[in-house]
């Protein structure tokens, strides 16, 4: 009687988890209304879509913009780690920074910041604005990376923190799609 006990405790500790408790990232057919490779996004849409990331993994995604393309339209990037690297994000990049000069960090300190900082990965997609897919596999990417119920991913994201620019060129994808 004492095994069916025990295993019903644990599917119920496992059930009020607050990582299991929490649901997928919303899919791209439910944000933007089609399914992945089923037709070109647009860089608006791209936008949307990891708005969309952001808000269901505020702990795990930051946003922001880095700058303006020729026709106005905004150029986003959005940094994806554990909770525990997106939250100190600015400590990371001043870490980075340190080891890009042997100038100003000694031996010691340096082995100290590699020790306790992630590897950053930088994903810049669509470059030219007829590459079709390269944006849409940034949607696809930054679901999984953003998927708590992705065990293997989150795992990743505790040694490295992922930097998506989505669209690098959106006014040409804009020209092409049109």
């Amino acid at each position: 009687a004492a095994r069916p006990l025990l295993a019903l405790s644990l599917v119920l500790a496992a059930a009020a988890s607050p990582v299991l408790a929490q649901q997928s990232p919303p899919t791209q057919e439910a944000v933007l209304g089609h399914a992945p490779g089923t037709r070109i996004t647009r860089p608006a849409e791209v936008r949307r879509y990891f708005e969309a990331l952001r808000a269901a993994a505020p702990d795990r995604m930051v946003m922001g913009d880095c700058a303006q393309s020729w026709e106005g339209r905004p150029l986003c990037w959005a940094a994806v780690g554990s909770p525990r690297n997106s939250a100190r994000l600015d400590s990371i990049k001043a870490a980075t920074n340190a080891l890009a000069d042997p100038r100003k960090t000694s031996p010691e300190q340096a082995r100290a910041l590699i020790n306790d900082t992630p590897a950053i990965v930088w994903m810049a997609y669509s470059v030219h604005g007829n590459e079709i897919s390269p944006a849409d596999a940034a949607l696809i990417a930054a679901r999984r990376l953003t998927d708590s119920l992705d065990a293997e991913a989150q795992g990743w994201l505790e040694n490295v923190v992922v930097v998506f620019v989505p669209t690098q060129n959106p006014d040409g994808r804009e020209r092409f799609i049109n």
